[in-house]
This record gives C-alpha cells, structure tokens and sequence, in this order.
C-alpha cells in the first residue's frame, strides 16, 4: 500500500495523476480544485458551460382589454389557466377572478381576485385565496339570501372547493371542500325555467307525453291516462317538450302497428350519473299505473 503526504503547492505538483487527475489542479493555497473543460462539439476547442436554471418566480401578467382592444391594466398572476369576471360585491362594478393552478415555484398557486372601481383594477383593491391547481372556476349563489360564492374544480386534489363570502369578503382559511371530481364547473339556476322550456315539474305526479321524437301517442290512451288520474285523486302533468324518445317508437310501428302511451317518472338529470326524483311523484305514478292496468284489462 503506497500513501501520498503532500503538504502546500510544491509538494503537490512533484506527484502525478495520471488519467484520473487530468481535470484536476492545485492552487497555490493548497486547494485541490477541479478544471471543467469540456469540447462538446468536438472541434477542438474548449466550450464555456453554465449551469443555470429559469427565475423561479417567473409569472405571467393577466392582461385586460376593452372592446375597443386598449390594454387597460396589466395584472400580476400565478400561471392561471381560467377565470370569470362577476359582481361579487354587488356595488355595480365587475370584478375579475383569476384561478392560479401553477406558478413555476411551489404548488401553492393562489386566486388573484382584482374589485372593479371607477379607477379600473390595480393591486390596491386586490386579494388571494388558495386555489393550488385550480383547473375552472365558477361564481353563484349557492344558498338563499347570500352574496355569490366562487367554487373551483382541483381535480388534483379530488375535489371541488367552494368559498363563501362572510364578513366583508372571501376569507383565506374559510372553505369547503366538496369531494367531487371535476376539471370543469358551471353554475345557473337550472330551476328557474319557467312555460314551455319546461319538460316537467317535480311533485306534480307522473308524466304522460303526447309525441316525443320517435312517437305520436294515441289520443284515447292519453286522453285515458288524465281521466283516470282526476277520477282517482292522482296528480298528473302533460310533458311539454317535444324531445327524447323510448322503447314505444319502434313498439308502435312493430308489426300491423301498436296503440302506445307513454308514462314517464319526473326527474331531474337524466342520463347522468345520478337523478334526483320525488317520493310522491314514484308512488304517484304507481298508483296510476295499477288504475289504467284495471281499465285495459277489465
């Protein structure tokens, strides 16, 4: 076993290397030191290499523009990738909420809200709330008599965060977290539709429709149908779209062709993954069922 003392520059340089020391030096204060050199093109001359990485809290501005494509402010943002523009507050002016999901930093991205004002939006009438990887946004009132929350979709993390206003805004802390998998949210008062955009009501009993795509129903079952729901006491409703379709169109032209009615449950989200109906509306349409049954088959 051979062992190397070297003490200070003179010292040190009498030795050798060989291959594995040829990147290697030492300074006249006795620091063995590293030379990076490096021919990366091969053509025989040494190339400067940096190691350097982006700025880390790089954030690119949101930008607003009037109709007339004027830039009127430029806002600073966290790398969102949606927003919305409302009256949150109620005063008049439209306020504008910009989703932060990522800002190249850390995975705390915040929702930058800008209130709108007679001076335009600026950081002076600004705050955040913590929204990490919000993918979409929404703005609605989703209790009586409240001020309009904001809901954001976080598919990241499984689910649907909702802040409500309480006390004078948005607080940071104060929000509820929905467990709700979503990438894209809307809000509207689906109930509000009134008159004929009406297909049917819940809590007004089972639904007799008159022609839907696919069938035009015979009159006498029809007629049948609302004679025995008055006789009975059993509320019973017309559907008012002209849309959809059953079984009864291909039933109904089967053969020599087949008198049909079609008596449908009230509900609300068909063809989703989940429904809302009535009680009464199921035991309603039951006991009409058992009624015009006796009537065909008497």
């Amino acid at each position: 076993m051979k062992t190397w003392i070297t003490e200070g520059f003179e010292s040190f340089r009498r030795g050798e290397f060989g291959n594995g020391g040829q990147n290697l030096y030492v300074s006249r204060k006795g620091v063995l030191q590293r030379i990076h050199q490096f021919d990366l093109n091969h053509n025989g001359h040494f190339d400067l290499v940096f190691a350097n990485c982006q700025n880390h809290h790089e954030s690119a501005e949101s930008y607003v523009y009037g109709l007339d494509g004027q830039r009127l402010a430029a806002l600073p943002g966290q790398g969102a990738v949606a927003g919305l523009a409302a009256d949150l507050t109620g005063d008049g002016w439209t306020d504008l909420v910009v989703a932060g999901y990522y800002d190249m930093a850390a995975p705390f991205a915040t929702t930058d809200i800008y209130f709108g004002s007679a001076d335009g939006y600026s950081e002076n009438r600004h705050i955040r709330i913590p929204t990490p990887f919000a993918e979409d946004v929404c703005c609605g009132r989703f209790a009586p008599g409240e001020r309009p929350s904001l809901a954001f979709a976080m598919p990241n993390y499984h689910c649907v965060c909702v802040f409500r206003q309480e006390g004078h805004s948005f607080e940071w802390n104060r929000f509820t977290d929905l467990p709700i998998e979503a990438a894209l949210l809307t809000a509207a008062d689906l109930d509000g539709v009134s008159g004929s955009e009406r297909v049917c009501v819940l809590g007004n009993g089972p639904v007799v429709s008159f022609m839907d795509r696919s069938t035009v129903y015979d009159k006498e079952l029809y007629r049948l149908a609302f004679e025995i729901a008055k006789n009975n006491g059993i509320p019973i409703q017309t559907k008012t779209a002209v849309a959809g379709g059953n079984d009864a169109g291909a039933i109904s032209v089967s053969g020599k062709g087949s008198r049909v009615m079609a008596i449908s449950l009230p509900s609300r989200y068909i063809h989703s993954a989940s429904s809302v109906v009535k009680k009464s509306d199921i035991e309603n349409t039951r006991k009409l069922l058992k009624e015009i049954l006796k009537e065909i088959y008497d």
